[in-house]
């Protein structure tokens, strides 16, 4: 066995155990980003599931890479880039087809001159190398598994054995899917798609024991909108729903891999910073709350965001972590 497929065995035995670890697909997306990047040398990976509205449609999950939060996908250029792939509909798309009738991974070296690529999203996505994998176990589809190059990245070639590596990430993928289902169907805030209270205390959890033997600290954060009832009564429970949705998201892309967040309740969303250092530390986080989660544009309506914030810090504050939600929730002075 040579030394490439020996590193590839490797990364799946990495990848077996870290994501049967993980509780969520967003972490499961960052374990295949970090081993997709050293095998195959794609920086981006994303994920597209079935919508259970629309059988005919896939909506982008996690995007995850050098472009997320980059220029090609941060909020200041959110518009063309990211809705060219936020909902894919996979009627009359010749790639989309290969890719659900093949037993193997799609792939195109450069998609700016593949017949079967749309070349509209091609090139408003700027997409060079493109390499697509059905995530499914036995007859049930989940969606499709993709990592790829984009703008003035070189075309690269792809050997046997690292398309069928894909392969064998995608079937990987699907496994630990289904094994997630049940803790995302009782974990997870069915609206807004992030932790539910049962999900964030799960989890919180986990990190005050690793900080108790880590010796460090961590902040609960709590996050009321306080605007909420208003926006609802001026735009309707359907915008209402969609800027909980839409904040929840840029709540989720500012905060690191380690932390969480969730929606406790209503318009109450709750943060697990594990490891900072100090209050300051958590008041810069909360400045970015209020600088980038503040204005929420669906179908054409603008919404203005204002929030009251507190944080408690274990150990310092209390070392139970209900206590610790309560300190946050309950504090009378907004930061």
């Amino acid at each position: 066995m040579d030394k490439s497929s020996q590193e590839l065995l490797l990364s799946l035995s990495r990848l077996v155990k870290t994501m049967h670890d993980s509780d969520s697909i967003h972490r499961m997306l960052v374990s295949l980003q970090a081993e997709i990047r050293s095998q195959l040398h794609f920086n981006d990976v994303w994920l597209y599931l079935f919508k259970e509205s629309d059988p005919n449609k896939m909506e982008l999950i996690d995007f995850r890479g050098e472009h997320n939060g980059s220029h090609a996908f941060s909020d200041e250029n959110k518009s063309e880039r990211f809705q060219a792939i936020q909902t894919v509909d996979i009627k009359d798309d010749k790639w989309l087809e290969e890719v659900f009738s093949s037993d193997t991974p799609v792939f195109t070296a450069d998609a700016r001159t593949e017949s079967r690529m749309d070349k509209s999203v091609v090139d408003k996505m700027g997409i060079v190398s493109l390499l697509n994998g059905l995530v499914c176990l036995g007859q049930e589809q989940f969606g499709v598994l993709c990592t790829g190059s984009f703008d003035d990245a070189t075309p690269i070639t792809l050997s046997k054995e690292q398309l069928s590596y894909f392969s064998v990430l995608t079937s990987l993928l699907a496994v630990n899917i289904n094994r997630v289902q049940s803790i995302y169907l009782t974990d997870v805030d069915p609206l807004t798609q992030i932790n539910n209270r049962k999900g964030f205390v799960k989890v919180a959890s986990k990190q005050l024991k690793m900080a108790t033997r880590d010796k460090c600290s961590v902040a609960i954060v709590a996050i009321n909108i306080k605007n909420f009832s208003s926006v609802n009564a001026k735009y309707g429970h359907h915008i209402g729903d969609q800027v909980l949705v839409h904040f929840a998201a840029k709540l989720s892309s500012i905060i690191r891999d380690s932390d969480e967040a969730a929606r406790e309740a209503g318009d109450c969303f709750l943060l697990s910073l594990y490891g900072v250092s100090d209050a300051l530390s958590v008041q810069h986080l909360i400045n970015k709350v209020h600088f980038n989660c503040n204005k929420i544009n669906f179908e054409g309506v603008m919404v203005h965001l204002e929030f009251e914030i507190n944080f408690a810090m274990f150990p310092n504050d209390d070392k139970e972590l209900e206590a610790l939600i309560e300190l946050a929730t309950n504090q009378n002075n907004s930061k």
